[in-house]
């Protein structure tokens, strides 16, 4: 009754409608089975109707048990994979990152014996500043997902986080995270991993160098955590290669790659051109575009860019990513989406910073969910300013400039290249593809079942270090037995759907790509885990239902079991929504609409299963 004082009338009428829509389906499907078995134990045997009647009898107690959350769920303990007695593995995790630092500590609560190699002298990956190193964040980097949003499942931001941090605060909180947890004793600083070679059965011989000269390690299972941003992708320097520039080559002026960038200081006063747009591509060119005599963005297409707050009401842009709205079907919300940036346009109701991210997004040529979203705040601003000039491909430089594709020569000293990051594993020699979007969930090659990637998926929309940690439960449930891998060929068949679906979704992205649809995707290795959330299972808790299908999305979703439960429930309840009620009504009636057409043979329209 306190969670439902909690709700006001129109809210609970919503939760009410949904919930009985909900039942109505599932009482649809049982209702003939039930049928049958009624009938025909009304005409069984005396001895076959009291065992039938015996078996009702707990089939009704586990049933309210489930919902009254008095005993365990019966189809929880059904749906829980085969277990294999508990066996202590040596783990070796390359790189104290954010997906390391949870490898780390997933692995470690699951009773293996886990070195960490970092080869810098601190933890914290790309988030580490260091004004001296050519890789790294730059000196103003705020994060681009809000605290809740970023955080791990079990280690909650201070309440009323809702400010996007500096990556400074994000760095503490890593810190805080490893202190608590008890896992910087098992982290080997300045320890550069030089090599990872397969030994028999499985095994892997794990080199490199450390301040007291070489180490050497033999262990039975090894998680690269080397992050995604660690290596610079360069355009080619052959007409017909990838991403070519024409010219480039005979620029005398300055290149630097973005990983090289930590502050606007040394551009001051310079013309400049930063190449590519992205998340840093924005944020660079705006800081840049302050100080700088000149400064020109080229992209070769537009993107999807919204500010980290939003404008309408004032708070982080990624509280409105809920199941709710993600269960509406792809094309559905991509046509929704496209049409409602349209109506705005077309009754002038659009802010001149909405309209130029509604022509951004439609020179993007991919629709609004094919593509990562591009979070910035001032990147608009300049823009509408005319401080930052943007440009498009095609562009041809020459010794002191840039001719671009309207006639017009502009002089250019420095070139900053936001052209991105590629993974890569110069430390390892694997036989077959070495690309994260060729393995199996993004993190396991089918051909060597012992070795595991963390970190290596990139949601469109959302965040990597808690994608990174679900990856760590999953990897800890596979190295302890309690989640058993398919074979080989089977992996492979589901890689092979999964770059076809990617191929789809993202038809604009480099392939094979990192890119993945958030919560479907952590959905899918919870489900393998064990921990993914359950309508039926919450029934009994309204307000925190209601919280889990409207609220912002985080990894508390995956904490409602077991010791972090309870700071797992007071995150999602007190997160405020993203959405108005009138907004969620349209979500609730978008999927009703696709439902409806799925019947009648329209089944990519379909609602995706992300509250079910």
């Amino acid at each position: 009754k306190s969670d439902l004082d909690r709700l006001d009338a129109r809210e609970l009428v919503v939760m009410a409608v949904v919930s009985v829509l909900l039942r109505a389906g599932t009482l649809l499907v049982a209702a003939a089975p039930l049928a049958a078995v009624v009938l025909a134990v009304a005409w069984a045997p005396r001895r076959v109707q009291r065992i039938a009647a015996t078996s009702l009898s707990l089939s009704a107690a586990l049933w309210i048990g489930r919902n009254m959350r008095l005993l365990p769920s019966l189809s929880w303990l059904l749906s829980r994979r085969l277990q294999t007695s508990p066996h202590r593995l040596r783990v070796a995790v390359i790189g104290a990152g954010p997906g390391g630092l949870a490898a780390t500590k997933e692995l470690t609560e699951s009773g293996h014996e886990v070195i960490a190699l970092e080869a810098e002298a601190d933890i914290g990956g790309v988030w580490r500043y260091d004004p001296a190193s050519h890789a790294g964040v730059f000196e103003t980097t705020r994060l681009t997902s809000s605290p809740f949003v970023t955080a791990f499942s079990d280690y909650p931001p201070p309440a009323g986080a809702h400010v996007h941090w500096l990556h400074d605060r994000y760095q503490q909180y890593l810190h805080d995270y490893a202190r608590h947890f008890d896992i910087l004793r098992l982290i080997r600083l300045q320890h550069r991993v030089d090599r990872v070679a397969p030994l028999a059965a499985g095994r892997w011989s794990v080199t490199g160098r450390c301040p007291d000269g070489n180490f050497s390690e033999e262990v039975d299972f090894v998680v690269v955590a080397a992050g995604l941003n660690t290596h610079a992708r360069s355009p080619a320097t052959a007409p017909g290669g990838p991403d070519y520039i024409e010219g480039l080559e005979r620029f005398r002026g300055d290149i630097v790659h973005q990983s090289s960038y930590k502050s606007a200081a040394p551009f001051a006063g310079r013309r400049v051109a930063v190449i590519g747009f992205g998340e840093s591509g924005a944020d660079i060119s705006a800081e840049v575009a302050d100080s700088a005599r000149a400064c020109h963005l080229v992209i070769r297409r537009g993107h999807l860019v919204i500010p980290r707050i939003n404008p309408l009401n004032g708070m982080p842009n990624d509280y409105d990513t809920n199941r709710l709205r993600y269960s509406t079907a792809l094309v559905i919300r991509n046509w929704f989406a496209a049409r409602m940036r349209q109506v705005c346009r077309a009754v002038h109701v659009a802010s001149p910073e909405a309209a130029l991210r509604a022509k951004l997004l439609d020179d993007s040529e991919c629709p609004p969910f094919g593509q990562p979203a591009t979070k910035s705040d001032e990147f608009i601003a300049r823009l509408l300013s005319g401080t930052l000039k943007l440009q498009k491909f095609p562009v041809k430089f020459y010794s002191d400039g840039i001719l671009f594709p309207d006639g017009r020569y502009e002089y250019i000293d420095t070139v900053i290249m936001c052209t991105g990051y590629r993974p890569s594993f110069p430390f390892l020699s694997l036989e077959g593809a070495c690309h994260p979007g060729q393995f199996y969930r993004n993190i396991i090659p089918p051909s060597h079942p012992t070795i595991a990637f963390v970190g290596f998926a990139r949601p469109a929309i959302g965040a990597i270090p808690p994608t990174a940690e679900m990856q760590a439960r999953w990897i800890a449930a596979v190295a302890s037995g309690k989640f058993v891998l398919p074979d080989e060929k089977a992996m492979a068949a589901d890689i092979a759907q999964a770059e076809q679906a990617a191929r789809i979704d993202f038809p604009t992205a480099r392939q094979p790509t990192v890119l993945v649809h958030w919560i479907p995707y952590m959905d899918r290795l919870a489900e393998d885990v064990g921990c993914r959330p359950r309508v039926w299972g919450l029934l009994g808790s309204p307000r925190l239902l209601w919280k889990l299908l409207t609220g912002p999305f985080t990894a508390a979703h995956y904490r409602l079991s077991g010791p972090s439960s309870a700071d797992a429930r007071d995150v999602i309840l007190s997160l405020p929504r993203g959405h108005s009620l009138d907004e969620l009504i349209v979500l609730f009636l978008l999927n009703v609409y696709g439902s409806v057409l799925a019947l009648v043979g329209a089944s990519s329209l379909a609602p995706a299963s992300t509250f079910v």
